[in-house]
């Protein structure tokens, strides 16, 4: 994604900030999934903030081909013509991100939501 990025920008299509940004996002995923991998994995309230983690970004992903989808073509077109049509396909992982720091650093302290059983 990131060297397709590259090549769009090359080409004058703004489209290529979306690539790299979304491309660098998915490697720093995978790159901590293979660390936390490395280290025998993740245990407790580690294990529940990665998993939460990842299925939220699941989540932007899905929204964001939704988006992409179904934006409606006179929007787009307006859109384009001002090379702001990354917005729409950033705009979902600027508003859930910080969701997930927020989710994250309450399991992290060891706040659990009603419901959560302890963890070992």
């Amino acid at each position: 994604m990131i060297i397709f990025g590259v090549f769009l920008l090359s080409r004058g299509n703004t489209n290529g900030i979306t690539m790299i940004i979304l491309g660098g996002i998915g490697a720093a995923l995978s790159i901590a999934d293979l660390r936390t991998l490395q280290q025998g994995g993740a245990k407790g309230s580690e294990r529940i903030a990665k998993h939460l983690t990842m299925m939220l970004a699941g989540t932007i992903a899905t929204i964001t081909a939704f988006v992409v989808t179904n934006v409606p073509v006179r929007a787009a077109d307006a859109l384009q013509r001002l090379n702001l049509g990354f917005i729409v396909c950033l705009a979902p992982t600027v508003v859930i991100t910080p969701i997930i720091v927020v989710w994250n650093r309450k399991i992290g302290a060891g706040k659990r939501p009603r419901g959560m059983p302890e963890l070992p």
